[in-house]
């Protein structure tokens, strides 16, 4: 018995020894600016009140205003998004924030791209293993989401680290980080915003197009990994089984983005079949009638992610389709049978008369 308390005791000082190790690395080297310090300072302020959750990939983190959607539905939200976020990963996430807040409605931005990934790079699995908060949510993502070698780079920030002789970075961190801005939760040379969302001012250059001729498409049903559908499944089952109001989004895209799928149309197809099959709401502001003249290049900073004036314009334009779908409006009238780039702009005015 003496023996094992010893051993018991001895566990214990590693444990902690291991602790105390790991925090101070994590204070030298983690940036001063890295966003996910914020984000998960503001979720635990907002423990409990949450009604209104956001996931999906960066064009969801960067596309949907918290601020705007609390004001205009009214409620609570929280932006959990992140870059190439995994779909398990997301299902977790899910979870993570009901298990202690009053989660009413997901609006989760569908990725494509992220449909037909094979495997998430570690960095990005890193980035939503760092916003579940609950011990046991980060032990099941980590099962369900991460191989074994991946596991010390999940749960140590040591194993981040790739210079550890940095040291003009070590002393700005550690400049910043005791400044009283730094400890007052003042952001310092960053880009985000609030929330949980990332707001750019840059904008897009080059010309915009008018029309777009149809190609082949780089999407398609049978490019979706099996492992991805099943997440997204368990996601729309986990949201009816909690009566949780299940919002799928396409966020809008510059034309250029839209050019490179060679035709978005197989997009559109998919996920209005999967909404329909899984009783959840589908909007493709893709599709949307104004999505030329509401959503030009100088609402996005590159050709994927709106900028901060695009993000304001499309949160504002989502929370009053959320609005008027729930007070009965016919919001179908928004949207048209193609995407408005396939379409003449006569032809899309004859339609508007």
């Amino acid at each position: 018995m003496h023996n094992i308390r010893k051993i018991g005791i001895r566990i214990l000082l590693i444990l902690a020894v291991l602790f105390l190790y790991q925090r101070g690395v994590e204070y030298l080297y983690r940036p001063h600016n890295e966003t996910i310090t914020f984000i998960n300072k503001e979720r635990r302020e907002y423990d409990g009140e949450i009604e209104t959750l956001i996931c999906g990939t960066s064009t969801a983190q960067r596309g949907i205003d918290p601020e705007i959607i609390d004001k205009k539905m009214e409620t609570v939200s929280f932006n959990t998004a992140s870059s190439l976020q995994p779909l398990d990963g997301t299902y977790e996430l899910i979870k993570d924030v009901t298990r202690n807040n009053p989660v009413e409605t997901v609006i989760l931005g569908i990725a494509p791209d992220i449909m037909m990934k094979r495997e998430v790079d570690t960095k990005y699995k890193s980035r939503l293993y760092d916003r579940l908060q609950s011990p046991v949510s980060k032990f099941k993502y980590q099962l369900r989401g991460c191989s074994v070698d991946e596991w010390p780079y999940m749960m140590f920030y040591s194993a981040r680290v790739e210079d550890y002789f940095a040291g003009e970075s070590i002393r700005e961190n550690i400049n910043v980080k005791q400044s009283e801005e730094y400890k007052a939760g003042q952001i310092i040379e960053s880009n985000y915003k609030a929330k949980g969302m990332i707001a750019n001012k840059k904008k897009l250059k080059g010309e915009q197009p008018d029309v777009l001729t149809q190609g082949e498409s780089e999407f398609s049903a049978d490019k979706v990994k099996a492992h991805n559908l099943e997440s997204l499944v368990e996601i729309a089952e986990y949201c009816s089984d909690n009566q949780i109001e299940l919002i799928l989004v396409y966020i809008p895209l510059p034309g250029k983005k839209i050019q490179s799928y060679g035709d978005i149309t197989t997009i559109h197809d998919y996920f209005t079949e999967f909404a329909k099959k899984h009783d959840a709401l589908f909007w493709d502001f893709n599709y949307h009638k104004e999505l030329k003249t509401l959503f030009t290049n100088d609402k996005f900073e590159d050709t994927k992610h709106l900028n901060r004036n695009g993000a304001e314009v499309f949160s504002e334009q989502l929370a009053d389709m959320y609005y008027r779908y729930h007070t009965g409006e016919n919001i179908e009238e928004d949207f048209l049978d193609t995407c408005p780039y396939y379409v003449a702009s006569e032809a899309v005015g004859e339609k508007d008369e």
